[in-house]
């Protein structure tokens, strides 16, 4: 073998090292548990480490946050992180995976409960609120991702935001052909602009604390409990896309007589 193919060989084997040494490590650690707690055990340290990288790269961002300090923080070695996890990328990848996943599953039960376009509209977008502000790591992260520089989306996120965004445009479509929603809106636009509208006016509200404690804004209180959060996204949307007539018809208004 020439002398150049074997250094870059010898180099790769030292950056890969710490790796494959730890996913024997971490397997040896497995195999010493009986198997009937084996998978009970594998499932909370696998959550238990994606906690821990989601609080790290949450904090200090993608790149600043290291494999290192995610494993201090999660309380586990090393090398059992990387039996579960091939990097922090890995990581990363599985946090937005599951949980767009979990979003997405509770938006298709949703539907399939058959209510009219605007009453699921409203649910999923209550779903979509609760789940941000009760998550702000997640949302924070998912933020940075959406705007991060050379990130690479796995097949399963991309699919799943497919499904999330498909979801949500679906009861656009169908309350515009009931004359629920107004036809002037696209439901592409209207999807996309949804889903960022919730994610970035909760980071105005909750995910910079100083910002608002220093905001000149003082004709509102920028202070929001839970519920009021998801009511005034509910409250926006349904405004924002419902025919004037629907509008009026379910707040029990009576159109205005025609001029003669």
């Amino acid at each position: 073998m020439p002398r150049a193919a074997r250094s870059q060989r010898t180099a790769l084997l030292v950056r890969e090292m710490p790796e494959l040494f730890g996913r024997a490590i971490g397997h040896e650690e497995m195999q010493k548990m009986p198997s009937r707690t084996r998978q009970k055990r594998a499932d909370e340290t696998r959550k238990q480490i994606l906690d821990a990288a989601l609080q790290v790269i949450s904090k200090k961002g993608y790149s600043s946050a290291t494999v290192d300090e995610i494993v201090r923080t999660a309380g586990v070695s090393k090398g059992l992180a990387y039996y579960y996890f091939h990097s922090k990328a890995d990581m990363a990848t599985s946090i937005l995976d599951e949980g767009i996943d979990n979003l997405t599953n509770q938006f298709e039960t949703i539907v399939s409960e058959s209510a009219t376009p605007d009453i699921v509209l409203q649910r999923m977008m209550g779903v979509f609120a609760s789940a941000v502000f009760d998550n702000r790591e997640f949302a924070s992260f998912f933020v940075s991702e959406l705007w991060r520089e050379g990130r690479a989306w796995s097949h399963d996120m991309r699919t799943n935001m497919n499904r999330l965004i498909s979801l949500i445009e679906g009861q656009i479509r169908s309350g515009q052909e009931q004359g629920i929603v107004r036809t002037s809106v696209d439901p592409t636009f209207a999807t996309v602009s949804i889903v960022g509208m919730v994610l970035t006016t909760l980071m105005f509200y909750i995910g910079e604390e100083n910002l608002i404690q220093e905001s000149d804004v003082q004709s509102h209180d920028l202070t929001l409990d839970r519920d009021e959060f998801v009511q005034y996204v509910c409250d926006f949307i349904r405004h924002a896309t419902s025919e004037t007539a629907f509008l009026e018809d379910r707040a029990g208004i009576k159109p205005a007589p025609h001029s003669v």
